[in-house]
């Protein structure tokens, strides 16, 4: 994926808009001691976006995809270009995002 050079920085900033939404059942009892940890893993590409999208969908972790509206570094495309994964348990999300690079 092409991420224009304020991407990496600007990516997290959506990720707490979309955590406030009411959390996944079994996360409950960890949010009530949750600190907010952010860690920024890459992809190669919007399809290898979409499969770790996937496979958090399928491990049951709160997943949320981010696409950005376009309006500053796409040209007026909305472009999906991140997720937002958990709040969960480590033993949960590495799973899902233990094999990526971190950026």
């Amino acid at each position: 994926m092409s991420i224009p050079p304020n991407g990496p920085a600007a990516c997290p900033r959506h990720v707490p808009v979309r955590r406030g939404e009411p959390p996944h059942r079994s996360s409950v009892q960890y949010l009530r001691r949750w600190t907010s940890r952010k860690v920024t893993v890459k992809v190669g590409s919007e399809e290898e976006l979409l499969a770790v999208y996937e496979k958090a969908v399928q491990a049951g972790v709160m997943v949320h995809l981010i696409t950005d509206g376009g309006l500053t570094g796409f040209g007026g495309v909305p472009t999906r270009t991140c997720l937002a994964i958990g709040p969960d348990y480590d033993d949960r999300i590495d799973p899902v995002t233990g094999d990526l690079e971190l950026y």
